[in-house]
């Protein structure tokens, strides 16, 4: 009587929540840990390349603007 109420009131979700799961290896938890770092790792020199080419192409406008704000002073001088 008291498995059949308590099958009643949780069902399958229970047996489900008991059931041994799939223990994965060390070896194949470290594995994958290992590849997971050399994805990062990529990634990150990928992010680091983003960022120096951002900073570049910043320092560029920035000269460019200075030049073009001489070159209309240059201009308004000569009138």
């Amino acid at each position: 009587m008291l498995y059949k109420w308590k099958d009643q009131l949780l069902g399958d979700e229970a047996y489900r929540s008991m059931r041994k799961r799939k223990l994965v290896s060390p070896e194949d938890e470290h594995a994958a840990q290992l590849e997971r770092i050399a994805q990062l790792e990529q990634q990150v020199r990928q992010l680091q390349l983003e960022r120096d080419i951002l900073a570049r192409a910043g320092d560029l406008i920035k000269k460019a603007r200075r030049r073009n704000l001489w070159v209309k002073a240059d201009v308004r001088l000569a009138e």
